[in-house]
């Protein structure tokens, strides 16, 4: 599996190298569980590489787990990491999915790293992602995506 992933309370921490629909499935499946363990939404963190491209197989996939991701969680923060014409490309597909499910862009936040996901986050959750951050760091999980 090209991704590694971290709960911080009821933030999931996504590192990901490659997107797989494997890796969809069974991060889907740990959402579902966390929200009924938690009893509450959930917050979305990925971290994407700044040379993780989705193939459409993959892109495809990625519609009915936005709508499961969107369901489940408060809302998405996505750190789409790379040179201005691949997060072009990732923002485009990102923003292409929210609108083939008629999901509320409002609820998704986008930056360019690590570093600006928490200023792009709303301010009554940042702590929160600043905390899932501070322990995917101390656990190195954040190295995976690679340079």
């Amino acid at each position: 599996m090209p991704h590694r992933s971290l709960f911080v309370d009821r933030v999931l921490v996504i590192a990901w190298q490659m997107p797989e629909e494997a890796d969809l499935a069974a991060i889907g499946e740990k959402l579902a569980q966390r929200h009924a363990e938690l009893g509450r939404p959930l917050l979305y963190l990925s971290v994407i590489g700044a040379r993780a491209i989705p193939s459409p197989a993959v892109r495809e996939a990625m519609v009915p787990f936005f709508r499961q991701v969107l369901t489940l969680c408060e809302s998405m923060h996505v750190v789409a990491e790379g040179a201005e014409p691949v997060l072009k490309v990732k923002l485009g597909f990102i923003q292409d999915t929210l609108g083939r499910i008629g999901a509320e862009q409002a609820r998704v936040y986008v930056a360019n790293s690590v570093v600006d996901i928490g200023a792009a986050s709303p301010e009554a959750v940042r702590p929160e992602i600043a905390r899932a951050l501070r322990q995917a760091n101390a656990k190195r999980l954040l190295e995976f995506v690679g340079p």
